[in-house]
């Protein structure tokens, strides 16, 4: 999550969606901070309705603020998601880490240990949790209304962001040069490694994601 006074915006950092580099794009520019070195001040992944309490406690106006998060394709966020989880199963749990935090790891340390494949991992229920929460419950209000004013596509991400770029007055030469953080590679595409069960599971799991966000 990020918010700036100066340029009136606000972040939404979904899960898996580039959000690291976002934020680090986005850090020069801000006022607010959450996450990562900033997790002492907010959460990294605040969802929208969450904020807005935020807002009315520090007199902030909401819809001053030009708001703004990045989606992705879910079955392609959540094979992300299986992928930093198997990585994440592999390192040392962050000093004075939560209860929730050490618990998450401890859920990666199983997962990578039982080696289980991406397909059944899905159909056994083993990537479900707030980690993997729908994209939509980021963005939408208790009435299924969106709070946000824009929501750009990962798959497109540079020329989405043209238009919020413009809008908060940044310059656009930051979309030259994209990073790529903590992106987790492989060998295969999720089409590869998914049965038709499983690809139909994901398709229920995120019913709302792929039709509200327009994904097929």
């Amino acid at each position: 999550m990020r918010i700036s006074h100066r340029h009136k915006f606000v972040y939404i950092a979904i899960r898996k969606t580039g959000s690291e580099s976002l934020r680090d794009m986005l850090d020069k520019y801000s006022d607010v901070f959450g996450g990562g070195k900033y997790m002492h001040n907010y959460p990294g992944h605040l969802i929208a309705r969450k904020l807005l309490p935020e807002f009315e406690k520090n007199g902030w106006v909401w819809d001053d603020y030009y708001r703004f998060t990045v989606v992705r394709h879910p079955t392609a966020r959540l094979y992300s998601c299986y992928k930093y989880m198997l990585r994440l199963g592999n390192e040392p749990v962050p000093p004075n880490a939560t209860s929730s935090v050490v618990k998450f790891y401890q859920t990666c340390e199983n997962l990578r240990k039982i080696g289980v494949s991406f397909n059944d991992a899905v159909l056994n229920n083993l990537l479900s949790g707030f980690f993997t929460r729908p994209q939509v419950d980021y963005i939408l209000d208790a009435n299924k209304e969106s709070l946000l004013n824009k929501t750009d596509k990962l798959e497109n991400l540079r020329e989405e962001l043209v238009d919020v770029w413009e809008h908060i007055g940044l310059p656009l030469e930051d979309l030259d040069n994209i990073p790529h953080i903590n992106a987790s590679p492989s060998l295969h595409t999720w089409q590869e490694l998914l049965g038709k069960e499983a690809a139909q599971k994901i398709e229920r799991m995120y019913a709302e994601d792929f039709e509200l966000l327009n994904y097929k």
